[in-house]
Formats: structure tokens, C-alpha cells, sequence
């Protein structure tokens, strides 16, 4: 175990590297204003684990996702990356019940990928049960998605949010992959703005439909301005569902999402406005 209090601790986990088959837990809040994570050590094969114990980190402005720690259980609050990379991240390892609340805007111009989680999705079941409420804007060809930028869908997670690209777009996920099992998630984002061809309110890209990917989308979900009435779960515009859904736990419940070790439904008149959140964050 290695715990994890304060800005030094968090970068030696992150940057310096700790011994293989290591748990960092996080043992209180951390306010990351200043911090850069110019390199993240690769912990590729070494059984890493983030455990965040449900507490924060705060004002990050660098990315913290290199893709070789298993990262569980945090909330990423008030992040702000500016970045002229166009591509954050690729994920080999996992990615659960982690909350995101916060910005990234790519202004590389190269081809790439950006999404609040991972950036590229390698492997499929990856991330699962995890909550964004981003705004993610990138430039040039870059792909963008809230949850992820392209790869394998992503699998239980809620979106909110904006994306706005100039190229791949998509409310869960920019760019997906046909998985081999199927995967379920749920976008209540405000707008997605692409490229006509080859953007989705939930997931952009060529195919119309994606027989193993199904998803839902509010029904106020703006498509490059446009409001879309779809009833098709595969489509990747998602089915509608409407306000009154979005706030009913039985229909979460109904796609296989766990209200028993995982989510929990705000209530009404918190910040989330009666849309399920993971159990550990405060519902204020």
C-alpha cells in the first residue's frame, strides 16, 4: 500500500513510479492547482491500482490517465486541460466508477482523439461505470467524445455535457470500434456539434447502426443545432428517452445498471438534478 496524501505523494505515484503489484490510495482531498505531469511512469504489466476511496482530486490541468493504472473509485473535479496534443491518452488497463467534471480542449491539428476517460480504447470492457459532465473541444481532425475519443465503447457510464469538433463526434464516444460483447450506456449531453458525416448524439463515426452497442439519449440533445427524433438503440444517435427517464431509476436499472454497489439517484434539486450519480459522490 502507498498512500497518497498530498501534491508530492501523488506525483511520485503518477511520474516517479512506485514497485509493481502496488495499491495507491488516496487518503484526503488533493487541490492539484500548479501540478504538470510532464511524464507518467508506465506501469504497463506491473499491477498498479489508483484507489481513490471516493475523494478528490481538484483543479487539474494536466492528464493523469496514462493508460497502465487500474484507476477506481475518484472524482476529478474543476479539471481544465489545455493541450496541443491531439491525443491524450491510450488505455490498457482499467477505468471505473470515475467522475469527471470539468474541460478539455485539444488545439492540435493533427490526427487524434480526446474523450474526458481515455483518449483511445484498445480493449474492450475498459471503462465501465463512469460519470462525466465534460465540455471537450478539439481542432483539425481530431476525434472527440465525452466518455471516449475512439476505440471500444465504453460500457454503464452516463455523459453529460458538450463536445464540439471539427471532425469524428459523439456524445459517449467519437470514433467506436464493434465490440465482441455487448455494451449499454446513456448520453445526456446539451450539444454535440461535428462533422456532418460523421457525427452521432452518442456516438460518430461510419456505421449507421452498431448491432452490439446500444444506446439511450435525451431527447433534447442537440445535434449540430438540430434536435433528432430516433427510436433505434443502435443507431448512433441513440433512442430518445425523456426527462422524466433520465431521472427514473427503474430505467437505469432496466439496462443493467447497479444501484445497489454503484449508482444512487440525485435528488431533484442538487446540482445534478435527480440523474444517477456514483454512491460515493456527495449529492449536493
Amino acid at each position: 500500500m502507498f498512500g497518497i496524501y498530498d501534491q508530492t505523494t501523488l506525483y511520485q505515484f503518477l511520474s516517479t513510479g512506485v514497485p509493481a503489484n502496488t495499491t495507491g490510495i488516496l487518503m484526503n482531498d488533493i487541490d492539484c492547482s500548479g501540478m504538470t505531469f510532464s511524464s507518467l511512469y508506465n506501469y504497463i504489466s506491473k499491477n498498479v491500482v489508483f484507489e481513490g476511496n471516493g475523494l478528490k482530486l481538484l483543479n487539474l490541468t494536466s492528464n493523469i490517465f496514462n493508460g497502465t493504472i487500474y484507476f477506481r473509485r475518484v472524482q476529478l473535479i474543476d479539471v481544465n486541460i489545455v493541450t496541443s496534443s491531439a491525443t491524450l491518452n491510450y488505455i490498457n488497463n482499467k477505468m471505473e466508477q470515475v467522475y469527471f467534471q470539468g474541460s478539455i480542449t485539444s488545439t492540435g491539428t493533427a490526427t487524434g482523439r480526446i474523450g474526458a476517460i481515455a483518449s483511445g480504447l484498445q480493449t474492450e470492457n475498459m471503462v465501465m461505470n463512469c460519470l462525466v459532465d465534460a465540455n471537450i473541444s478539439t481542432a483539425g481532425t481530431v476525434r472527440g467524445g465525452l466518455v471516449v475519443g475512439d476505440g471500444y465503447p465504453p460500457n454503464l457510464c452516463i455523459a453529460k455535457g458538450n463536445v464540439n469538433s471539427k471532425n469524428v463526434a459523439g456524445g459517449i464516444i467519437g470514433l467506436d470500434y464493434i465490440p465482441s460483447t455487448p455494451s449499454v450506456n446513456v448520453c445526456l449531453a446539451t450539444s454535440i456539434k461535428g462533422n456532418d458525416t460523421y457525427v452521432g448524439r452518442c456516438r460518430g463515426g461510419y456505421a449507421a447502426n452498431n448491432n452490439n452497442v446500444k444506446m439511450y439519449c435525451l431527447e433534447t440533445t442537440l445535434l449540430n443545432g438540430n434536435a433528432v427524433s430516433e427510436s433505434n438503440n443502435l443507431s448512433k444517435n441513440g433512442a430518445n428517452i425523456t426527462a422524466v427517464q433520465s431521472r427514473t431509476q427503474s430505467f437505469y436499472e432496466g439496462l443493467g445498471y447497479d444501484f445497489v454497489d454503484v449508482w444512487k439517484m440525485s435528488s431533484a434539486g442538487s446540482s445534478h438534478g435527480g440523474t444517477p450519480i456514483l454512491q460515493f459522490m456527495e449529492d449536493i
